[in-house]
């Protein structure tokens, strides 16, 4: 047996050097086989610029052969080989070394034979057999089965592969771009590729790219040899001949771009690779609100606009703003000479918050990752809370020295908190007149005084005060000084105070006191002398009448209108003297309020 295992061993290392020769040559055929197709096919794409589908005809043509032949004439003898399916047989191999040594022709096969016959004898004498066996294996195991594999087709194939590759590699030497240039068309296969013009078409634009809506100008050059005269711009919506703008420099504008416009350059035949115009999202505020609240004693109402950010409120308002933008990832809010800090209430609306002090001015500028939008400038005008005005007049009583009457009118933007009459002693007299100590006078108690008065209501008001003085006793030489103090309701800064003009108000002489008395003296003297000259007058005309009367016995109409006409003349005259006595009495008052009957 230890023969038989010998010689199936050198039909084992026969087999796999037939197979390793067959691989060789599957490599070599393929590889001659794949070049030359290669070849062929870069040479069709290189003289025909075949399109899209051409050149996919050609990759899927290629794709398949090669996958063929390196399946029949690589794996599969690969497979054999490395016994990963059947392959050649011992009887095969037999057969083959037999052809190829003469001498033993079928004595191997024969040998095979009768092993298996040996080996499928059940209880049967086989010894003679088994000697037979051994001898004819001896005599075999001499020769060199390996010699026997046939390596006439891998030469072949060498010499074959050997030009081709010389070809290959002295093509992509001398001229990269003939084999290289087809070839990469033929492996891109779905990819447009335009045919080289005699001239290119150079963008001068840096990006294509443009603010969704707005307006975007691409402007081309064209270098070379043969120079066209004119560029024509194909998009999806036509063909546009392009504005020259100056020697082989052409423009085209693309209004309000808001979608992907994919474009070409046309000029003499020759046409451009695609271009694709691209909008992106602007930032933008799409609706701003100003909500102010004027501080609750200013009695203004509220503040609501929307869209419109420039607003006038009073000072130390606070102010709300909500902003709701588009395509905006943050929001810049500048206050003045700082930035006023934003919170986003929802994905597309942001609130800011700021109280207006001063006349200020903002700006409100949206942000995305790709653009800075348009800053919008706006002014909130604070208005400040002046000073209250009042304006007061006097009026002195014609019946009391001593009785002043005021009549006033007071105006601020926003109320009042406060209202008050002041009064002092300014200046003392030397001491009392003798007159004014006659009348009870003295060292007066009092040196000043204020009085609260009813606070009038809303922005504008008057108010009317009698001031006494009765009560203040009064000496020679005494100088009062009266004036009104108002206060507005400024809850920001504190409530401001505002003085009328001062009334200055002396206190009467002996000698202003004794004229006043004579004065009155001579206007009752001259009133009753008046008075005594119209009932003289009156008498005269009633005696007249009595004494026509008797002389006539009885009245006329005429006399009846005459009598009434004196009767009336009469009541008048009563009239007058009770007008007299109750003027007298009041300038007799007036001139005595500082005697010794008051």
């Amino acid at each position: 047996m230890t023969g038989e295992i010998s010689l199936i061993q050198k039909l084992d290392a026969f087999i796999r050097r037939h197979h390793r020769t067959k691989v060789l040559r599957g490599l070599l055929l393929s590889f001659v086989t794949l070049s030359v197709g290669a070849l062929l096919f870069v040479l069709l794409e290189g003289v025909g610029r075949f399109g899209v589908a051409g050149r996919t005809v050609l990759f899927y043509t290629f794709a398949a052969v090669a996958a063929v032949v390196l399946a029949t004439q690589v794996l599969w003898p690969l497979a054999q080989w490395a016994r990963l399916s059947q392959g050649l047989s011992h009887d095969e191999a037999a057969r083959i070394v037999g052809n190829h040594f003469p001498e033993v022709k079928d004595k191997l096969l024969n040998t095979l034979q009768l092993q298996r016959q040996v080996d499928n004898a059940q209880g049967a004498d086989v010894t003679l057999l088994a000697a037979s066996i051994d001898q004819r294996t001896a005599s075999l195991r001499p020769l060199p089965f390996t010699s026997a594999v046939d390596v006439s087709g891998a030469v072949r194939m060498l010499r074959w592969a050997t030009p081709v590759a010389a070809l290959v590699v002295a093509g992509v030497w001398m001229q990269p771009d003939w084999v290289t240039a087809p070839a990469a068309r033929i492996v891109q296969h779905r990819t447009e590729f335009i045919e080289p013009a005699p001239f290119d078409f150079v963008l001068v634009n840096d990006r294509l790219e443009v603010p969704a809506g707005d307006a975007f100008v691409v402007i081309v050059e064209t270098k070379g040899d043969e120079l066209p005269a004119s560029v024509t711009l194909e998009s999806g919506n036509g063909r546009f001949r392009m504005e020259r703008v100056k020697p082989h420099v052409f423009r085209h504008t693309f209004p309000a771009v808001r979608n992907n416009i994919d474009f070409q350059f046309l000029a003499n035949g020759w046409r451009s690779v695609n271009h694709t115009l691209r909008p992106f999202a602007v930032p933008t505020l799409a609706n701003l609100r100003v909500q102010a609240t004027p501080p609750s004693y200013t009695g203004l109402p509220s503040v609501d606009a929307r869209n419109q950010g420039d607003v006038t409120v009073p000072e130390g308002t606070p102010i709300q703003w909500t902003m709701q933008v588009h395509d905006t990832d943050s929001l810049r809010f500048a206050w003045n000479d700082e930035w006023l800090q934003t919170t986003r209430i929802t994905g597309n609306t942001f609130s800011a918050h700021a109280v207006a002090t001063t006349n200020s001015t903002y700006w409100i500028t949206p942000i995305n990752d790709q653009l800075t939008g348009d800053s919008l400038r706006h002014r909130i005008r604070v208005v400040r809370d002046g000073k209250p005005s009042i304006r007061v007049e006097e009026s002195k009583d014609s019946t009391s020295r001593k009785k002043m009457h005021f009549t006033g009118s007071v105006q601020d933007d926003y109320g009042f908190s406060r209202l008050a009459f002041v009064w002092e002693v300014v200046e003392r007299g030397a001491g009392p007149s003798e007159e004014l100590l006659a009348a009870g006078g003295g060292t007066p108690s009092l040196t000043k005084g204020r009085v609260e008065l009813e606070v009038p209501q809303g922005r504008r008001g008057t108010f009317y005060h009698m001031w006494d003085v009765r009560e203040l006793a009064w000496r020679e030489g005494d100088v009062f000084e009266a004036w009104f103090e108002v206060w507005d309701n400024d809850a920001v800064h504190g409530a401001k105070k505002v003085r009328s003009t001062t009334t200055r108000l002396e206190a009467p002489s002996a000698g202003d006191l004794r004229e006043e008395r004579v004065n009155a003296a001579e206007s009752i003297e001259e009133n009753l002398q008046d008075a005594a000259q119209e009932a003289a007058e009156l008498r005269e005309a009633m005696e007249a009448m009595q004494e026509r009367l008797r002389e006539q016995g009885e009245m006329t109409w005429q006399d009846r209108q005459a009598m009434e006409s004196l009767l009336e003349q009469q009541k008048a005259l009563q009239e007058k003297l009770e007008e007299m006595k109750r003027d007298n009495a009041k300038k007799d008052e007036r001139a005595n309020e500082f005697s010794e009957q008051e």
